[in-house]
């Protein structure tokens, strides 16, 4: 997530906050108008790797999950120490195709070029 915001900062110019406070526009006002919008794409995209990425986090959701709830990557887990079956196929299929669906939302909202820093001309 921080490579796509590093990225998209590559191209961002501080001229145009200057600006805006130079007429006269608060400091939340500046970042809500000027710098937000220009960044967007980078931080949505971001927000939706770290969201596609979170899911096949087995080790972390060893160690948020408790007694009572089990996390779907320590349910698959438990699987496959068990009892391998198609079980552990049919859920791997579903996360791959949630991957490209928000991969698709991804390109569909933000466009991955803007995302990572590239202009799409």
């Amino acid at each position: 997530m921080l490579r796509l915001v590093r990225a998209n900062f590559a191209g961002y110019s501080w001229n145009l906050e200057r600006a805006a406070s130079n007429l006269g526009a608060a400091p939340w006002r500046v970042f809500w108008h000027v710098t937000l919008p220009l960044v967007r794409p980078g931080v949505i995209g971001g927000m939706i790797f770290a969201f596609v990425l979170s899911f096949d986090e087995v080790v972390i959701a060893l160690f948020l999950s408790g007694p009572d709830a089990v996390t779907l990557p320590v349910r698959i887990f438990g699987y496959l120490d068990q009892s391998p079956g198609p079980i552990v196929l049919a859920a791997g299929s579903v996360l791959v195709l949630f991957a490209a669906g928000f991969m698709l939302l991804l390109e569909w909202t933000v466009k991955v070029g803007r995302a990572f820093g590239i202009e799409n001309s």
